[in-house]
């Protein structure tokens, strides 16, 4: 039972971290994106 509770309050701690917007992965995640596009652009044209 106190395992259960110890391992709520953490998830919730972790969820209260990482609570507020995470732009720097948002960034990064578009970045990739744009990345593989232009790259599978390129490769396709020639």
């Amino acid at each position: 039972m106190f395992k259960v509770v110890w391992i709520k309050s953490i998830r919730n701690e972790y969820l209260d971290k990482i609570n507020h917007a995470p732009y720097f992965t948002i960034v990064m995640i578009g970045m990739g994106i744009v990345s593989l596009f232009t790259m599978f652009v390129l490769l396709g044209a020639f």
